[in-house]
């Protein structure tokens, strides 16, 4: 019913195409009933500081970082996405949408050193794709080439984290020490890693020197602070 309506889709002003091999009826019906990251978009906006650095983990199909890079305070945008079907249709909906300057790249980040290319699940509705095999199974595997999240905010100096990879939070901040960032935003997935992974989280913010600001928070998206005084 839905993919049959428009081929362009407005969703909070941003134009997203309405492909059907990326748009499947699930997807569209978040899209159409405005739930579409729409926690997240809230969030930011109040979040977002002059001078903004924002490295996006798993930016889908380009919905935040257009966003993002529209606000005035941003300075740039880095993101990362594992799913080789996304990255020229993320790539479209910033064109689409009068963005020029986004940084896309095809990889998935580690906790650690980078590795060999590694193993990624694709599933119909893409926000459900992961490195994780299950526990929903997955319609195609394909190889990614990794990098170390440390070297990339060694390089590219982010001031604000923004993360939803399906479960994959939960060790990716292991290794991490983020200097320069001042809120790490992200989704917490319990159903894929269960309690430990989601303490795994909060341990390794804490020991960063993050806090769990609910001010900027609701259900399993949250944000993180740091501590001014660390």
């Amino acid at each position: 019913m839905f993919g049959k309506r428009k081929a362009m889709l407005v969703h909070q002003g941003v134009r997203l195409r309405n492909d059907p091999t990326i748009m499947t009826p699930n997807i569209l019906k978040a899209i159409d009933s405005g739930k579409y990251e729409h926690k997240e978009a809230r969030q930011l906006v109040q979040i977002i500081q002059p001078g903004e650095r924002v490295m996006e983990i798993g930016g889908g199909i380009g919905f935040l970082s257009t966003l993002m890079a529209r606000q005035p305070e941003v300075e740039s945008v880095l993101v990362y996405e594992a799913n080789p079907g996304l990255i020229s249709y993320m790539q479209e909906t910033h064109k689409n949408n009068g963005i020029e300057d986004v940084k896309v790249r095809n990889a998935i980040l580690t906790s650690g050193p980078a590795q060999d290319k590694v193993s990624f699940y694709l599933r119909n509705d893409f926000w459900a794709s992961s490195t994780l095999p299950e526990p929903w199974g997955f319609r195609e595997e394909v190889k990614v080439p990794t990098e170390d999240l440390n070297d990339s905010v060694s390089t590219f100096k982010p001031t604000l984290i923004v993360c939803d990879i399906e479960g994959g939070e939960a060790e990716l901040f292991d290794c991490a020490s983020l200097p320069g960032v001042r809120h790490v935003l992200l989704e917490l997935h319990q159903r894929v890693t269960g309690g430990s992974g989601i303490r795994n989280v909060f341990d390794n913010m804490s020991r960063m020197n993050f806090h769990y600001n609910e001010d900027f928070s609701s259900g399993p998206i949250v944000t993180f602070t740091r501590l001014q005084d660390a």
